[in-house]
């Protein structure tokens, strides 16, 4: 089980979370930069995106499988910089972090393009999701509840039938059941989430907090308390 972040080791509690989650192994901007120098560092949060990434395949190509690893990216956060090698070349979009989006999701074309071959690639299962909305916002609506928690998520699986879009209410809680029932496990286990592919629900609900208010968003209503 390996955890990879490009900022400093233990920034955000990441690394003390980590290991309460039973995560062996964490990357950080250290762990980095002892293997391939200093020059890679944004400036403010850590390692550039395509840079640490890189580096997650490099460790991933070298690991036992099965293996599970998760990675935090960090440049599509303020202040939206990009390298400089990049600059006017990737699309600026509507809002400043347009073009940090632009470029993590071609370092992660890059990492599929040099990685899709293995064996380990072809056997895994891929999950993207956001931690959050973005602080820029182009639309009205996404300015206020509940479509300011509306976040993007897709899985890929390479050698799968997995194909299709789900449209039912769901929340990042969700991830890990519906993760264990791709992967076929049947042993118990403890979630507050569902398996959303095999668990059938009559009202599809996602709970959160937000500024002294708890609420819970279904697909026709927004409940607040």
């Amino acid at each position: 089980t390996m955890f990879f972040c490009g900022s400093d080791h233990g920034s955000m509690g990441f690394g003390a979370f980590a290991r309460t989650t039973g995560m062996e192994h964490l990357y950080s901007r250290q762990d980095y930069e002892k293997v391939h120098g200093k020059d890679d560092f944004d400036g403010y949060w850590g390692i550039w995106g395509e840079k640490f990434i890189g580096y997650m395949g490099e460790q991933l190509n070298e690991s036992q499988s099965p293996f599970f690893a998760t990675i935090f990216t960090l440049t599509s956060h303020h202040p939206f910089v990009i390298p400089e090698e990049y600059k006017g070349k990737l699309p600026e979009g509507l809002t400043p972090n347009h073009k940090c989006v632009a470029y993590v999701d071609q370092a992660v074309e890059k990492f599929f393009e040099k990685y899709g071959n293995e064996e380990w690639f072809r056997n895994s299962i891929f999950i993207f999701v956001a931690d959050h909305v973005s602080s820029e916002k182009f639309s009205e609506e996404f300015r206020r509840s509940p479509a300011d928690y509306q976040i993007f998520g897709f899985m890929y699986a390479p050698d799968s039938a997995l194909f299709g879009e789900h449209h039912q209410v769901v929340s990042q809680i969700d991830i890990m059941p519906t993760l264990l029932g791709l992967m076929g496990h049947s042993e118990p286990y403890f979630a507050f989430g569902r398996d959303v592919f095999g668990e059938y629900v009559s009202t599809p609900m996602s709970v959160n907090y937000d500024n002294n208010l708890f609420q819970a968003i279904t697909q026709d209503y927004l409940i607040q308390f």
